[in-house]
């Protein structure tokens, strides 16, 4: 997994834990924008709460961008309240 220079990366949007599951996903598939999750689950299992605020997901990005290591990078950036090695 990595990071494409040439693609514009939308952050946030909708709140999928509402009423409407997956609606940012469903949009996208949609108007036929490519869409993806974090992989959190592949590369940082400790993370038990995957819903980040937006300015979490943006620290993630450039820390992915400054070290090439998604492991290291969510250990950055994602908070301590939502791991299990608290």
């Amino acid at each position: 997994l990595s990071l494409d220079s040439s693609k514009v990366y939308v952050i946030g949007g909708f709140v999928d834990r509402s009423v409407n599951k997956n609606q940012s996903a469903i949009r996208a598939s949609e108007l036929g924008v490519p869409s993806c999750r974090l992989a959190l689950k592949q590369f940082y299992p400790e993370c038990t709460n995957p819903v980040m605020n937006v300015n979490t997901v943006v620290e993630i990005l450039i820390s992915f961008l400054e070290t090439g290591d998604w492991r290291e990078s969510f250990q950055r950036a994602v908070p301590l309240r939502k791991t299990r090695t608290k």
